[in-house]
């Protein structure tokens, strides 16, 4: 449960009328697992880690009310490595999103700061097996492989971004990124646009992804365009779930990088508290004279509800790399091409 704090936890920092409009949400997620994770040649890693199924994190949220159904709203949200002094990224403390924006449930949402993509959100929402994006989860560990701009670890500096109401299960979303070009050779920018469809049992979304690289005036900018496609459907008995990308970069016309991966799976309850995950994903490199370029993934895993806030965890997940592959899991790289690699652990994973 979700703590919530009138001013008095910021009263030292407001003046006696922000005091008395304010509040103030805490909240986050303790994720920690032991485990092993290793690759073919003999690299490995056991111990304790962080980020099983979700990722840790400590976050402060709030909203005011401003008058005629309008709202300033605020995250200030930060990743944690539990099981040492560090944040998540560079620094103690790194920002997974920080953000200042307004809301209105007739006009929509607008925020700027560092934001979380409408890739971040689609494909944690459909990554297949235990977990979207977190070290388990066989569609991460593609995606950071195959450095997709659409991922389960996407977050955006420099961003604005507007998220409309929904209207009869459809909504939609765009996030713009700005390069803050320090001067004219500089002309970074991307942008990603989202739309989601929930009805029911059913749900679908697709995102469209583009932008420019950094490139003096000179010389021919690279260019990245990528999609996204992914759906649910809760049959009660067993939820299955699935997603296909692709993404190119270009550059004077020509493919430089050009890659899918598509993935399915399934969660299936089998107690009232506990239920099955399975997945399987393969990651494909499409540029010419890269057919060995290829990576299979899969995932077996079981998630037991402690309480609504409390659920343990255990997972297996193995990706096989062909020949010219050398894709790894949490952290864990082989030395060579076409090794392969597995995490097995079993941890708990707390919301607050």
């Amino acid at each position: 449960m979700q703590k919530k704090l009138i001013a008095l936890a910021v009263a030292g920092l407001v003046s006696g009328g922000a005091y008395a409009q304010s509040n103030v949400t805490v909240y986050g997620v303790v994720d920690v697992f032991a485990g092993q994770t290793k690759a073919d040649d003999n690299q490995v890693k056991n111990g304790v880690d962080s980020g099983g199924i979700g990722g840790s994190r400590i976050g402060f949220k709030g909203e005011e009310a401003l008058g005629n159904g309008l709202k300033a709203i605020f995250t200030l949200e930060y990743g944690l490595t539990v099981d040492a002094n560090q944040g998540v990224g560079t620094g103690t403390l790194a920002a997974r999103q920080q953000y200042l924006g307004l809301s209105s449930n007739t006009l929509g949402t607008v925020i700027a700061g560092r934001l979380q993509t409408p890739g971040f959100d689609a494909s944690n929402a459909y990554g297949a097996g235990i977990s979207g994006g977190a070290a388990f989860s066989p569609l991460n560990a593609l995606q950071s492989y195959a450095g997709a701009n659409i991922n389960s670890s996407a977050r955006a500096n420099n961003a604005i971004a507007y998220v409309s109401p929904t209207f009869a299960g459809f909504s939609g979303k765009f996030a713009y990124v700005f390069g803050e070009e320090t001067t004219s050779n500089d002309r970074s920018k991307g942008y990603e646009l989202g739309a989601d469809y929930k009805n029911g049992p059913l749900a679908v979304s697709y995102v469209f992804s583009g932008g420019k690289d950094n490139a003096p005036l000179a010389v021919e900018q690279t260019k990245d365009a990528g999609h996204f496609l992914g759906a649910s459907y809760d049959f009660g008995v067993v939820k299955a779930k699935g997603s296909y990308q692709r993404e190119k970069t270009t550059q004077a016309g020509v493919d430089d990088l050009k890659f899918d991966i598509w993935q399915i799976g399934a969660d299936v309850p089998v107690t009232a508290a506990g239920a099955v995950r399975i997945g399987y994903a393969q990651y494909k490199n499409k540029a010419a004279g890269a057919d060995d370029d290829k990576v299979k993934a899969w995932t077996l895993g079981y998630t037991h509800s402690l309480s609504k806030r409390t659920t343990a965890y255990a997972a297996y997940t193995r990706l096989n790399n062909d020949n010219a592959a050398d894709a790894g899991i949490n952290g864990v790289n082989p030395t060579v091409a076409g090794g392969n690699g597995s995490i097995l652990g079993a941890g708990i994973n707390h919301a607050f």
